[in-house]
Order: C-alpha cells, then structure tokens, then sequence
C-alpha cells in the first residue's frame, strides 16, 4: 500500500510540472516588463537574456492597465477635484517611478539645447546629446520641463474621468513599443527599428484593452478621441527625438510615454457629445 501511494505521488508531481512551467512560461514576461516599467519589486529564479526581454514588451500594456488602477481609484475619492488630482497624480508616480520624468526632463534639456560652438559638426553635437541623454543629466531646463509636466498631469486629473489613467497608462506604453519597433537605435546603421520587437503582439494585447474600455465606458467616443490625440501626439514626439538624437534612445522612448499619457488627459477635457 505505502509503495502504491507512493507511486501516486511521484505521478502526480510529474503531471504537475509541465503545467508548472507553462504558468511560469506565461508569468516570466509579465514579471520582466513589471521590473522594467514599475517600481514594484519583482523576483527572477533567473536572469533574462535578449529574447526574453523582446517577448516581454508584449506584456507592456498589460502592465500599464495596472498601472492605471491606483490614479483611477484616486480619482473617485469622495474629495475636492485639485486634492482628488493630487492623490491620483501620486499614485500614478509610485507605480511608475521616476524613469519616464527622467527621460522626459533630459530630452526636454538637450533636444532643444543650442550648440556650445557655432563651428561645432552636427555629429559632435549629436555625440554630446546622447552623452547627456545617457548620464541623464536634468539640469535647469529638464527640471522645469519636469515641473510644468507634472503641473499638466494634475490640472488634466482635476476634471478627467476616472477612466482616463486606464487609457492613458496603457497607449503609453504601447506606443513605447511601437517606438522601438520603428525607429533604430542611435549610431544603428539601419534605417528601421529593430524587427524582433513584437509590435503586432503588443498592438493586439492594447487594441482588446482599449475595446473593452470603450464598450464598458459611458463616453465612447471620448475614448477614441482621447486614443487618437495620444498616438499623433506619441507619434509625432518619436519622429522629432529619432531624427533630433539620430535614432531612439532609450531616454527618449520613456519621454514618448510621458507625452502619450498627457496628450490623453488633456484630450479627455474636450467636450465630445455621449
């Protein structure tokens, strides 16, 4: 008898692994875009190489969809609008961190920045960008880009419907994705992005998220507004930074996401008919 029971048990631990893994197999990309993007702490049995973080931007707007929980709960405190907007704003921050500020802030600094020497190259001044872009150096001008960011963000929270974090957060980052599978990295001697990004993967991920939100919200049409003004903003953002830094640098792929995110907010405060 104890060797039959036995037996079973090593049966049904042999049918449970397979299953084991397959949860794991479709966890792992979700954990690794949640260490790229969120402030949560995630735990990795092991570290990812190159492919596995592709196949994670897949999960990107999933993972920004939960990231728009937290404001859009804020947003329905029972508070005066600029404290609601506070509250939502601060939530929107410690789930995101500081990563899409900072980049916005050094693109703002160097992208419009004037060249020390009126004999320097185009080249020696693009180099010097991308030092900065790297070291991610705010300064003056990247703190107050930074500022009048946030002061955009709370005054579109103030009067945006609870709905407009769980746009915003994930067309954000699925233009993010878009970005990177588009344009190539500086110093990339192609004239595309790179083609192993999974953009077709992430736009289905984001489309049946936006679709649910449409049919479950009371202003669809505000939705799609809100949706069109992001991906032009989004779109024009990533045009300008690639041919400014020549290419997408990583700085500015998070500085899309940031001007993504505003323009839906803003877009939201547009009187749409219901």
């Amino acid at each position: 008898m104890h060797q039959i029971s036995t037996g079973a048990d090593a049966a049904r631990v042999r049918s449970a692994a397979p299953s084991q893994r397959t949860r794991e197999q479709l966890l792992r990309p979700l954990a690794l875009a949640a260490a790229a993007l969120t402030t949560v702490p995630v735990r990795l049995h092991a570290p990812a190489d190159a492919d596995e973080v592709r196949s994670s931007l897949v999960a990107y707007p999933v993972v920004g969809l939960a990231m728009g929980i937290a404001p859009a709960l804020a947003l329905l405190l029972p508070l005066p609008p600029l404290a609601r907007a506070a509250l939502a704003l601060c939530a929107w921050v410690a789930a995101s961190g500081t990563a899409g500020l900072r980049g916005f802030s050094a693109c703002c600094a160097t992208a419009f920045a004037r060249r020390r020497s009126p004999y320097a190259s185009a080249a020696s001044a693009r180099l010097r960008m991308l030092n900065v872009l790297r070291s991610r150096e705010m300064g003056i001008g990247g703190m107050l880009a930074a500022g009048l960011l946030l002061g955009a963000k709370w005054a579109a929270l103030a009067s945006a419907p609870a709905v407009a974090p769980l746009v915003a957060a994930p067309l954000a980052r699925w233009l993010m994705v878009y970005a990177l599978g588009t344009y190539p990295a500086p110093g990339d001697a192609s004239s595309s992005g790179d083609s192993a990004v999974p953009v077709w993967g992430a736009t289905a991920v984001a489309m049946g998220i936006l679709l649910y939100l449409t049919s479950v919200a009371a202003s669809p049409l505000g939705i799609a507004v809100a949706v069109c003004s992001g991906t032009l903003a989004a779109l024009a953002a990533a045009g300008f930074l690639a041919r400014r830094f020549g290419g997408l640098a990583p700085a500015a792929a998070f500085a899309i996401v940031e001007i993504a995110e505003v323009a839906v907010l803003i877009a939201f405060l547009l009187p749409t008919p219901r």
